[in-house]
């Protein structure tokens, strides 16, 4: 991780100086581009990245067009995209993960949250960055491309851990469907990001990272994990 090529694509020098700072922190290599038509020139001159940081709303080429670039890249050196916007409907974040933004994080910028994605992207391991977390038992339904049905059996405002009848991929983006959850964050599609699996047949132990909850949302959940509601 600590040799690893950022590049944060934002509007704002105020935003791109934010985050070069977080993750320089951190040990990380940070470049900036004030547009998609500058990170674009970068790509196109031969500079690699791991993970490029994308804002939405930017002159000349928006984080959209931007990604749909960078897309067309052989994939053996297409960077992982994580969308870092003000963007926070739920739309837009149905919007980005749709044309295959690898992950989705809203302004304000969440310190411990950036670094924790920004870990994890990296690294395809779940995040050193300890949230507050719940023990629940919840029925849920994942949409793989293969149906399955599991049990949330832990959630905080980052990740969850499943219980799955099915092997999931690690790394792979998936929807997961939970009455209770949805109450909780007023939503009907929660994308998140499989971490870890852990196979123990016929069952298998999994760790999914949300993806795209607004600072609403997360804070709906923060203060679930924090009140020790019983939804279960």
């Amino acid at each position: 991780m600590e040799n690893s090529r950022i590049l944060i694509v934002d509007d704002r020098p105020e935003i791109r100086l934010l985050v070069e700072r977080i993750l320089g922190e951190q040990g990380l290599k940070v470049a900036q581009a004030k547009n998609g038509k500058e990170a674009i020139n970068f790509i196109d001159n031969g500079h690699q990245f791991d993970l490029i940081l994308l804002d939405v709303m930017m002159d000349e080429m928006d984080g959209y067009e931007t990604l749909t670039h960078i897309n067309s890249i052989k994939e053996s050196i297409r960077p992982k995209v994580c969308f870092l916007t003000a963007k926070r409907e739920r739309q837009d974040v149905v919007r980005g993960v749709e044309l295959g933004a690898h992950d989705y994080l809203t302004k304000p910028i969440d310190r411990d949250l950036l670094v924790a994605k920004v870990h994890e992207l990296l690294s395809d391991t779940a995040s050193i960055i300890s949230f507050s977390e719940m023990p629940v038992s919840l029925q849920a339904y994942i949409g793989t491309g293969k149906k399955a049905n599991a049990e949330i059996t832990m959630i905080s405002e980052a990740y969850m851990e499943i219980t799955a009848d099915i092997p999931l991929e690690k790394g792979k983006l998936v929807e997961i469907k939970c009455q209770n959850i949805n109450n909780i964050i007023e939503s009907n599609k929660i994308y998140c990001r499989v971490v870890r699996v852990i196979e123990n047949k016929p069952k298998y132990f999994v760790k999914v990272s949300f993806v795209g909850l607004t600072e609403s949302e997360k804070g709906k959940i923060r203060s679930f994990t924090i009140n020790k509601r019983d939804i279960a």
